[in-house]
């Protein structure tokens, strides 16, 4: 998450703010994580749509796609 964080803001140095959301995959594997909610919390102030996605079931990929494209629009 850090690691994102920072190219994100290395990103946002070299070309300025652009549309973005920030995933983070493997929801099914919740239980697994290594990121807890405080962590998800703090890059909300940063990126204003983070979601937990799943390759696997599908979970959020569409809505991701969606807000992504809202923002360009």
């Amino acid at each position: 998450l850090n690691t994102a964080l920072a190219l994100l803001n290395s990103a946002r140095e070299q070309i300025g703010t652009r549309p973005a959301v920030l995933l983070v995959n493997k929801q099914d594997l919740y239980e697994s994580w290594e990121v807890d909610q405080d962590s998800l919390d703090s890059a909300r102030s940063r990126v204003a749509n983070v979601l937990a996605t799943s390759a696997k079931t599908g979970a959020n990929v569409n809505r991701a796609f969606r807000l992504l494209a809202e923002q360009c629009a």
